[in-house]
């Protein structure tokens, strides 16, 4: 019984919390929202916080904004389970985060070395049709290049290059980088298969002409 009220508390404290989020955005006080929620995702799940807030505002206009804050803060909190969670469920149903918010969940996914998520879920946009920018391409490449993919790095650099995206500088140094280690890697293999036999100088003597004195 204690339980249950206990849960029942829980629930009308975190719909008040959050009803105080929805006015914040409401007002674009984005910044103290974000506060506000930061406050609540170490106290209760992902899909509780979601769920809660859909229905307590089943019809609100500011639910996009809110799953955008949400997914910010887990990102921003290098927590990328948790936003690859709120991702999922924007995702499921049809909708899809605003670029900033998308890059920065990304950028915590790269950051978390889970690169072959970081691909799955940007090849999944891509291929639904979805423009991203400079920096989600960025992401891509950068992880293709650490799960040691260089041709498939260039790939997706050509890729940016045929839609007028020109890679940036970050793009050309992860590329540049990933060169140089193949190359480096390379020539170990090289050296270890053919090692270099040392050269050796003879030094031959000859005989030393006597001079007349010495013969006599």
């Amino acid at each position: 019984m204690v339980s249950i009220l206990s849960d029942s508390t829980t629930q009308i404290l975190l719909k008040e919390e959050l009803r105080k989020v929805r006015i914040l955005l409401q007002q674009n006080r984005n910044k103290t929202a974000k506060r506000h929620v930061k406050n609540l995702i170490s106290a209760h799940s992902v899909l509780q916080l979601y769920s809660v807030y859909s229905q307590s505002s089943p019809s609100s206009s500011t639910k996009p904004f809110f799953t955008d804050t949400i997914l910010s803060v887990y990102a921003d909190s290098k927590l990328p389970n948790e936003a690859a969670q709120i991702y999922n469920l924007i995702w499921e149903y049809g909708n899809f985060p605003s670029l900033s918010a998308f890059n920065k969940f990304l950028e915590s996914l790269v950051s978390s070395s889970q690169f072959d998520k970081t691909l799955e879920i940007f090849a999944d946009v891509v291929d639904s049709g979805i423009w991203l920018d400079r920096f989600s391409d960025g992401k891509a490449i950068q992880s293709v290049v650490k799960l040691e993919n260089l041709k498939r790095g260039l790939e997706l650099m050509n890729h940016m290059k045929k839609y007028s995206l020109n890679p940036n500088e970050f793009v050309y140094n992860v590329l540049i980088g990933a060169k140089i280690s193949v190359y480096s890697g390379a020539l170990i293999h090289f050296s270890l298969f053919f090692p270099q036999k040392p050269v050796v100088t003879e030094i031959q003597s000859y005989p030393v002409p006597c001079s007349m004195d010495q013969r006599s």
